[in-house]
């Protein structure tokens, strides 16, 4: 019988501590893939949904310092809204 010191457990748990350190990695880097795509989703789909929003307070703005007409001002907004 061949003793390798204490961390001798047999040949079967070697693979088996290979296979569930080799998944353990896999898991965190999905993990981490997801939480950045997640977090990407996250700030995109809030910067998309306040940017109408801000594009008409601009023109709001401009339309009250008589920067432009109020023809122009509906035109633009019709556009805004699509």
């Amino acid at each position: 019988m061949m003793f390798f010191g204490p961390w001798d457990f047999g040949s079967g748990y070697y693979w088996l501590m290979t296979l569930s350190m080799i998944f353990w990695w896999i898991a965190l880097i999905v993990a981490m893939v997801f939480g950045v795509r997640w977090l990407i989703g996250t700030s995109s789909s809030q910067n998309a949904g306040s940017q109408p929003n801000a594009a008409l307070e601009i023109l709001k703005m401009r339309y009250a310092r008589g920067e432009i007409e109020k023809e122009e001002f509906e035109t633009v907004k019709k556009a805004i809204s699509r």
